[in-house]
């Protein structure tokens, strides 16, 4: 094999998404990586906050504060999505007692890296109670400058359409996720609003 043709092999890996980008293991509570969520929020506060005969119920609640990252996150429970938030919003999954896996994870994003998402991911187990209701959920907040979207007209005399550029900021997204008291997660589900999701 002549060097031309190492180079050429080399720059065709080198190339390649596997080399270029690191690829997110989740923790086996999550679902599959690739699975994405489209949400829609609905001002809907007629859920009754009460689990079903036999059930425990869970309360997934997301406090979005920081907009500008757009942010969609993905709840698993013991290895199955079950769905998916954003901006402050929630929703109710009932469950069978005993223990459970909980994961969450954000959804990829144009913004985020790999790295970026891994800081995002978050495990916790819990033993469900039948007849008991459970409050969990994260808060967002948001340090630095975010980014912005600037208009680029076309080139003079073109008929192409302008396009929007997104400038970089320095801004950092952290979320604290984890159980809340009752108080707290009935106050955030009358503050937010329903969540439901379609896959993409």
């Amino acid at each position: 094999m002549n060097r031309m043709m190492i180079f050429v092999l080399l720059m065709c890996l080198a190339l390649t998404p596997s080399a270029r980008a690191k690829k997110n293991v989740l923790p086996d509570a999550c679902g599959d990586d690739k699975a994405e969520f489209h949400v829609s929020v609905v001002d809907d506060h007629t859920q009754e906050l009460k689990a079903q005969e036999g059930k425990a119920l869970l309360v997934i609640v997301e406090e979005g504060e920081s907009n500008h990252f757009d942010l969609t996150t993905r709840y698993g429970i013991d290895g199955t999505w079950v769905g998916a938030t954003h901006g402050s919003s929630y929703f109710l999954v009932q469950l069978a007692p005993g223990e459970h896996h909980l994961c969450v994870s954000p959804q990829k994003h144009f913004g985020f890296t790999g790295t970026m998402r891994e800081h995002l991911i978050s495990m916790t187990p819990f033993t469900a109670e039948a007849g008991k209701v459970y409050f969990f959920g994260g808060k967002e907040s948001a340090t630095g400058t975010p980014g912005q979207s600037v208009y680029v007209p076309p080139a003079a005399g073109s008929s192409a359409p302008g396009q929007y550029a997104h400038t970089a900021g320095s801004a950092t997204l952290v979320v604290d996720y984890g159980f809340m008291s009752e108080d707290e997660g009935k106050y955030r589900v009358k503050v937010g609003k329903l969540a439901t999701w379609t896959s993409k």
